[in-house]
């Protein structure tokens, strides 16, 4: 497909290259000496030029980088304009984002053993025990802190502007509906953490962001049990350590007895719309 530089070239070579085998390519052209400064704004990318690799198109096309300029034969310069292809960052414009997972486990202090572990009960591990409200079980030996799996997602883009106020409404939201591009995460699996933004004060083109988000399978839409306990006083048989009675009988203690049942509260902060980071991702 014939460009600006078909007129001027003499050989073309390309091959794709390092680990994400990215495609470059380089086109050799002979200029008089005369038009090397006439000619700069459509060779030299710090002057503006731009330019894509003949038949290619598309988001990755192969895109003029740099240029070498060297002696040939008497009168003319040797031209070799060098093309590459993008990385998806350096290919982003706002509309545009690529999507980014993390897999890490993260610490947390259980109070029942898991129910996914073989053999597991389900038993308490620390706090009151079920059937008995005035005794409790604690921790004297090791720890109850593991690991549980967990995962993040970043959607890096771009934009002319930064809704701070529009982010900050939907830190602690989840996914309202289906969001294909984030490999297929069905409604309320992923919670807004927050972002991240960065810019230039002087020419600043675009601002960068950074979208971040938590993965749990079991869904964002938390509810807990809150159950009302009530003061009693007891009267218990007074023993020392080897159980044997103490003098003066019984004591009255205070203690907390359940009353009533658990009653479910809405801890989450709701659903929120990320649609418009869905459509920013497209898989090539």
């Amino acid at each position: 497909m014939a460009d600006f530089w078909t007129q001027y070239e003499s050989s073309r070579s390309g091959r794709k290259r390092g680990t994400a085998k990215r495609f470059y390519g380089e086109r050799v052209c002979s200029i008089l000496n005369a038009d090397v400064d006439n000619l700069a704004s459509n060779y030299d990318p710090a002057l503006g030029a731009t330019g894509t690799w003949p038949g290619a198109s598309g988001t990755f096309a192969a895109q003029l980088r740099e240029y070498r300029l060297e002696p040939d034969t008497a009168g003319r310069k040797k031209l070799t304009l060098i093309y590459r292809e993008p990385t998806p960052e350096e290919a982003l414009t706002p509309g545009r984002a690529v999507l980014y997972v993390s897999l890490a486990g993260s610490a947390q202090k259980l109070l029942r053993e898991w129910a996914g572990l073989p053999g597991a009960l389900n038993r308490v591990i620390e706090g009151p025990v079920d059937d008995k409200p005035l005794q409790k079980w604690v921790v004297v030996e090791g720890g109850n802190t593991t690991l549980v799996p967990g995962a993040v997602l970043r959607v890096r883009t771009v934009a002319q502007s930064a809704a701070l106020p529009v982010m900050w409404g939907l830190i602690g939201k989840y996914n309202e509906s289906e969001l294909p591009n984030f490999m297929h995460a069905p409604a309320r699996v992923l919670r807004f953490l927050g972002c991240k933004l960065g810019g230039t004060l002087i020419d600043r083109q675009y601002w960068m962001l950074d979208y971040l988000f938590d993965y749990d399978p079991n869904g964002w839409d938390k509810k807990c049990k809150s159950q009302k306990f009530k003061k009693v006083v007891v009267n218990l048989a007074a023993v020392d350590a080897d159980n044997a009675a103490l003098v003066g009988g019984p004591r009255n203690i205070i203690g907390w007895v359940e009353e009533g049942v658990p009653e479910d509260r809405d801890v989450s902060r709701g659903p929120g719309n990320f649609s418009y980071l869905n459509g920013m991702l497209g898989w090539y």
